[in-house]
């Protein structure tokens, strides 16, 4: 099968749910078989909430966004930045980073493995 993919962001900024569900169509209209979600800070996590945006989308509306890319026949993939490219998780925990100088988050602090 050949992949014609989309990527899409919900980490700049406040996601309009029914924007994205026609975006979501549109990609389907346009002969789209995957769409690759940036999740990021951009959903509302309930294990970590303080690494949501206060914008972010709850899971109820992302369930419905994967509802529908199912329907049209498109496969949904989230993006989960990990380890070099968490800065929405060291805004709220820099105890996490692997130096004071470096922006990157150290898998070998003990608070880590539980939200990632």
């Amino acid at each position: 099968m050949k992949i014609k993919a989309q990527f899409f962001s919900l980490r700049f900024g406040p996601t309009d749910i029914d924007v994205l569900r026609e975006l979501i169509k549109t990609a389907a209209k346009s002969g789209m078989n995957m769409v690759c979600i940036e999740v990021e800070n951009g959903l509302r996590y309930d294990s970590h909430p303080e690494i949501s945006a206060p914008w972010a989308l709850s899971k109820e509306d992302l369930r419905g966004v994967v509802a529908l890319a199912k329907k049209l026949g498109i496969e949904l993939v989230p993006l989960l930045p990990c380890f070099s490219h968490v800065n929405y998780v060291l805004k709220q925990h820099p105890e996490f980073r692997e130096s004071e100088h470096v922006d990157i988050c150290c898998p070998k602090h003990p608070a880590v493995s539980p939200i990632f």
